[in-house]
């Protein structure tokens, strides 16, 4: 309980962070469209949330949900915040890098709050509303689950 406590700690750590880089206006353009990689940070990072939507989603259709839920706590506690946020930060400082940057942290983060979000509901939906505003009619639990690409 202790240790998922502190992930919830850390995906609202991974989200104020994100909502400090990114304005407002950028995060329904960015959650929408899928991110085109520039650097190789980038590119590690959609490849593992890939396969981290493919093993995640085989899991839960095979009822094995205490993996499902491993996955997604080490694909956003290791490769999220300990990997990508670490090089988002000089990419975020160059002018070139930033746009893409930015596109890829809202789209690993709403995607990783949808993978989250059947293991911790509550958590995962005031940050779905703090991304979205809480006027928006748009709750995370209606949302599409995520695709992985072959």
């Amino acid at each position: 309980i202790k240790g998922y406590k502190h992930f919830a700690n850390k995906l609202w750590n991974i989200a104020r962070f994100i909502l400090l880089s990114v304005s407002s206006e950028e995060v329904a353009d960015y959650a929408s469209s899928a991110p085109q990689p520039v650097t190789e940070a980038d590119k590690a990072i959609l490849e593992s949330l890939n396969a981290t939507v493919r093993d995640v989603t085989s899991n839960l259709d095979r009822y094995v949900i205490h993996e499902a839920a491993n996955q997604v706590y080490q694909f956003a506690w290791k490769e999220l915040a300990d990997v990508y946020l670490e090089a988002s930060k000089p990419q975020l400082a160059d002018q070139q890098l930033k746009q893409s940057t930015a596109h890829i942290l809202v789209w690993c983060l709403t995607n990783t709050l949808k993978l989250v979000h059947p293991f911790a509901p509550f958590v995962t939906e005031e940050l779905w509303g703090r991304l979205f505003g809480t006027d928006s009619p748009s709750l995370l639990m209606i949302q599409p689950w995520p695709k992985a690409t072959p």
